[in-house]
């Protein structure tokens, strides 16, 4: 059990590695056309698809920030009656509502590959392409959350089995 609570750190750190470098590379990107686009405005021109690019690019690292958001425990939650219990019952409820989640996240992701794959046949409205990529961040944000929380949940449930607290992730 230890093997595979290593193992799902060890992905969920590269993970968010990764994630990360994405990240930063999407805002210096939606940096650029912002500033390109306000620049050129001084000059009484401007670049017609700035304004959308810049959205699909805020969805994407909306997305991939939730991901990292969940790996480091982040999201909004009230635990004040949860931090007042015995630490076995807060392992249960941890692992409850990490269970729950991960599930609603299966259903977002397959809600959201199901909307990207229909949007191949809706182009762009300033730019030559579809809104498959665009929406397809919906599917890779949940999938991020999934493994980020199913590695709490182990982590947990490992704790549990051998009543030691598991490296901190």
């Amino acid at each position: 059990m230890k093997k595979i609570v290593e193992y799902l750190r060890r992905i969920s750190n590269f993970l968010e590695r990764i994630t990360g470098y994405v990240s930063m590379a999407l805002v210096a990107t939606m940096l650029a056309v912002v500033m390109i686009q306000v620049v050129l405005r001084f000059f009484r021109a401007s670049v017609p698809w700035s304004e959308e690019l810049s959205r699909m690019l805020l969805i994407w690292i909306g997305m991939l920030g939730a991901g990292i958001a969940a790996k480091e425990g982040l999201h909004v939650g009230v635990d004040f009656v949860v931090s007042l219990l015995p630490k076995t019952i807060q392992r249960i409820i941890s692992i409850l509502i990490n269970t729950v989640l991960i599930a609603f996240l299966v259903f977002f992701a397959k809600q959201g590959f199901n909307s990207a794959v229909a949007a191949k046949r809706v182009l762009a409205t300033t730019m030559p392409m579809n809104m498959f990529v665009p929406k397809l961040a919906l599917p890779v944000g949940a999938l991020l959350m999934m493994v980020y929380l199913l590695n709490f949940v182990v982590s947990d449930v490992c704790a549990m089995i051998t009543g030691k607290k598991q490296e901190e992730n």
